[in-house]
């Protein structure tokens, strides 16, 4: 202000007060960019100027931001995030490059959101995984921003663990097929039943072979029509000489099977490894009745489950030979001289059924 008349500040500088005789510098984070203002104008969202009276405000560089009113560019735009362990000064990663994750405007390693389907153990890793899924979308990783406790806030309720496939529920275990947790039930009684049913399985194979390769022939029609076609199937399989080709079958599949555990690999194409998990169906079938989970404290279940059913059903196929061939011998329709004969030919006839069952359950 001189004697007689105003002069207006220039721009970048202001006078809040009038009749001022000295005009003021624009904080860092405010502009003038016009004369005789009485305050400065604030940069927006997405600008910064770091210096004091300046006119106009900078534009933040390619995947930062700030606040209303900032000196500097302190914060990620969205699609990128602040990763103080790599990302030095107002540098941002860019969130394209890793799956499974999105970046809200501000968004840092520790508060990024993992969108459903996906899981990472900790707020301080930016290793994403995929879970599983299941029918309907379903999926026990629910996502957020909340890591909890080792990951297990991205899990829906009742999930936890890595990729959210532990069961919190306790007598439960996690069905893969699904993605769901299934209730254990009662581990004796599904033991059980398991032994039962391979015991009637291996009673009914034994029964329908002997009575294919035996002389018999029903009354019945229908059954007798049957019956001749499955004949006439036993002897293309004798012709074709298909016992040695089943066994050498079972040896490549023992070795495919086997693969992933003694070597310790994972199989990288998710079709072969299902084809390869296919194959070990002896396991597929205990885990019907017994799934391996279920029994962490109930080790008597499990030894049932796993190591005594096949040798049940062997005993069980054994018992109903002998007593085929007795019966048999007992309408003599064997020739057999003695019951230590017929005993052997029972014997002899289970031998193929065991040693089948025996091959494809221990790889």
């Amino acid at each position: 202000q001189s004697a007689n008349s105003c002069t207006p500040c220039p721009a970048g500088l202001f006078s809040a007060t009038a009749g001022s005789s000295a005009c003021g510098e624009c904080d860092a984070g405010s502009v003038a960019p016009e004369t005789g203002l009485s305050k400065c104008a604030q940069c927006g969202a997405g600008q910064y100027q770091p210096l004091r009276g300046m006119t106009e405000c900078r534009v933040c560089a390619t995947g930062t931001s700030s606040s209303i009113g900032n000196a500097a560019c302190s914060i990620c735009d969205s699609g990128f995030y602040k990763n103080f362990s790599f990302d030095s000064g107002d540098a941002c990663t860019d969130c394209s490059f890793v799956n499974g994750i999105a970046c809200p405007r501000n968004s840092t390693l520790d508060n990024l959101r993992i969108r459903q389907g996906y899981w990472r153990h900790s707020e301080q890793t930016r290793v994403v995984y995929d879970c599983r899924n299941g029918e309907n979308g379903w999926t026990p990783c629910a996502g957020g921003r909340d890591a909890g406790v080792e990951g297990d806030g991205y899990c829906a309720p009742g999930y936890e663990g890595p990729v959210c496939e532990v069961c919190s529920k306790t007598n439960s275990y996690f069905k893969e097929s699904s993605a769901r947790c299934v209730d254990c039930g009662d581990a004796i009684r599904n033991a059980v039943a398991l032994l039962v049913a391979c015991v009637f399985a291996i009673v009914l194979i034994v029964g329908l072979v002997s009575t294919v390769r035996s002389s018999w022939q029903p009354r019945n029609a229908t059954a007798a029509s049957v019956l001749l076609q499955a004949r006439r199937l036993y002897q293309v399989w004798r012709q074709l000489g298909m016992q040695s080709k089943v066994k050498q079958a079972i040896g490549f599949y023992q070795v495919v099977a086997s693969t992933p555990t003694v070597f310790d690999v994972s199989l990288p194409d998710e079709s072969y490894a299902n084809w390869v998990r296919a194959l070990s169906w002896p396991a597929f079938v205990d885990s019907i009745f017994l799934p391996g989970k279920c029994y962490s404290e109930n080790y008597l279940a499990l030894l049932l489950s796993g190591s005594l059913w096949p040798w049940g059903a062997i005993a069980a196929g054994l018992v109903a030979s002998v007593a085929w061939e007795s019966a048999c011998k007992g309408k003599r329709q064997r020739p057999s001289p003695s019951w230590r004969g017929t005993i052997a030919r029972g014997v002899g006839r289970i031998l193929p059924f065991a040693l089948l069952l025996t091959f494809l359950c221990v790889v």
